[in-house]
């Protein structure tokens, strides 16, 4: 072996094997280099190709709705929703958007999913459609009570109206054999809320009253009285006339004076009386006033022991809904009940209604801090001059629902109306996201 191979040798036993490719071309010969390089190559090409960035990263964040599945062909458009109200406008159209998300579940990319969030300013929904089950043995209505069509009902929980087992009892109340509506069996408004429009626990925030809508920019922002801003892509409002009437909601900005200022209707202020007699005295249905309905108020009283099929309490409920309830402004709960049972005596003759008299009870909506009053007088049915498919709103941002903006228009002051101006909302902005 040359001297010269030795040195090479003894060289390249001193080689660390974690030494450079550098430190390798210096220490050895011309006729090895090539196989050195070719031994080098992997690590060489790995470095001009490789794709791992090792510096800050930044998401492009795309949101997949629960209903997706994990494949990347099922990733959709999210649309955000922010409902003001939890009475029934805002319940039907929030079901109105969890029936869309589930009907389309499993379509292919590019479909749309909504994300609704519902901000309720009292601790419990559903609005002025309550119940007590505390005065008698069947439930009672604290707000409102009649179902003037049953098919109203399956037509709320969009269902059919021929589909047998879609069934809920009904017992019609009628004057003189003219019928005047229908009052659920065993049952109520609120029990019908509850079973098919009541809201999922992930989308309600509770005590949380709105008081500014800021939508002069892409999305809307609306804020709570507590400080927390929810944004959204459009919002529904549902809130009651004498609410948007009085102020309370800050709109930038301003509203057209027509949605709100210029509105005909105003909010009636209004009570309910309901009073459990041990004699059943009374007619099915009559009125204490001239004249039951006017464009002033209304004044109607029914027999409400016919929600229950068996039971020995006898329960007579009516209300005081505008003109007629002036006289009651300032009087107590007590004086109230006393001064009705005093005219349902002089209405029927003699002391009946007083020696029957067990208990009585009243709902004052008007002292309700984020209702105030009973429900909207009756607007022209052209005030709202817009196509069927259409609701009242705001550059395609702000819409507006329950019975002041009724559907249809001429049919204010029902559950139903309400509720399908809630469901009219919320198909309009399905069709405008579908277009977008």
């Amino acid at each position: 072996m040359k001297n010269s191979d030795v040195a090479l040798d003894k060289e390249q036993k001193r080689i660390s094997p974690t030494a450079n490719c550098t430190s390798i071309v210096l220490s050895i010969s011309i006729s090895r280099l090539f196989a050195v390089l070719v031994a080098c190559l992997p690590i060489l090409i790995s470095f001009f190709i490789d794709d791992t960035y090792y510096g800050p990263r930044f998401f492009s964040r795309t949101v997949v709705s629960p209903l997706a599945q994990n494949s990347p062909r099922d990733q959709k458009k999210i649309v955000t929703v922010v409902i003001i109200g939890a009475g029934i406008a805002g319940l039907k159209a929030a079901h109105e958007f969890r029936q869309e998300n589930s009907r389309f579940g499993g379509a292919a990319a590019g479909s749309i999913a909504f994300d609704v969030t519902i901000l309720e300013a009292t601790s419990k929904f559903g609005g002025r459609i309550q119940k007590t089950d505390q005065f008698v043995d069947y439930p009672i209505d604290l707000g409102a009570s009649f179902v003037w069509d049953p098919m109203w009902l399956a037509e709320i929980a969009n269902r059919q109206g021929d589909d047998e087992s879609f069934h809920v009892p009904t017992a019609y109340i009628s004057e003189e054999g003219e019928k005047c509506g229908s009052l659920f069996v065993n049952s109520s408004w609120y029990g019908f809320v509850v079973d098919h429009l009541s809201p999922q626990d992930n989308n309600i925030v509770y005590k949380c009253p709105v008081n500014h809508i800021k939508y002069d920019g892409s999305r809307v922002d609306v804020s709570c009285s507590s400080g927390i801003t929810y944004t959204a892509d459009m919002v529904i409002v549902t809130v009651p006339l004498s609410i948007l009437k009085d102020g309370d909601i800050q709109f930038d900005p301003p509203l057209p004076s027509m949605i709100v200022e210029d509105h005909p209707a105003h909010m009636w202020q209004g009570i309910k009386v309901i009073l459990e007699f041990d004699n059943q005295f009374y007619e099915e249905f009559f009125s204490l006033e001239e004249t039951e309905v006017t464009d002033e108020g209304e004044c109607e009283f029914w027999d409400y022991s016919k929600v229950k099929e068996h039971t020995n309490h006898s329960v007579l409920a009516g209300y005081f809904i505008g003109e007629p309830a002036h006289r009651y402004t300032n009087m107590t709960e007590q004086e109230i009940v006393d001064h009705v049972v005093m005219r349902l005596g002089s209405y029927y003759g003699g002391d009946i209604a007083y020696h029957s008299f067990v208990q009585g009870g009243v709902i004052n909506w008007n002292e309700s801090p984020y209702i105030r009053g009973s429900y909207s007088s009756r607007p022209p049915p052209q005030y709202f001059s817009l196509p069927k498919d259409e609701s009242p709103n705001v550059h395609q941002k702000v819409f507006f629902a329950g019975e002041a903006y009724p559907y249809p228009r001429d049919n204010n002051g029902w559950v139903h109306s309400a509720a399908m101006s809630g469901k009219n909302a919320a198909k309009h902005i399905i069709t405008i996201a579908k277009k977008n």
